[in-house]
């Protein structure tokens, strides 16, 4: 039975987070970088090669729904060693709700200086 509930809301997060795509996708499709949500295989794939035994910070560039987010958290990288910057608000707010502690900076990724700062 747990394992029925577990499942269930695996598909309700993945129907979710595509769905969050697609919305915002339609209503401004200029501030999205793709044209399909990234699955949860390759995000696990682009997230395997982060070592978070570094101790470096991670950028990442245009989160989005934070699917590639979860998968290189769940790599082990701390919370507060992500820097990830996205330029559409709705995905913002949703990325700080989905991870806490993660440094979510609402900014232009082609304008990494201004964005970014000191």
């Amino acid at each position: 039975m747990a394992r029925g509930h577990g499942l269930r809301k695996a598909f309700a997060e993945k129907f979710d987070d595509e769905l969050k795509f697609f919305k915002g996708w339609i209503d401004k499709p200029k501030t999205v970088g793709s044209i399909v949500p990234t699955s949860s295989i390759t995000a696990r794939k682009m997230a395997s090669i982060v070592n978070p035994k570094s101790g470096l910070p991670v950028l990442e560039v245009g989160p989005g729904t934070g699917v590639i987010t979860r998968a290189i958290l769940a790599q082990g990288v701390r919370p507060e060693n992500l820097y990830a910057v996205e330029y559409s608000t709705d995905f913002v707010r949703h990325l700080r709700q989905l991870c806490p502690g993660v440094n979510v900076i609402e900014g232009d990724a082609f304008n990494l200086n201004a964005t970014l700062g000191e």
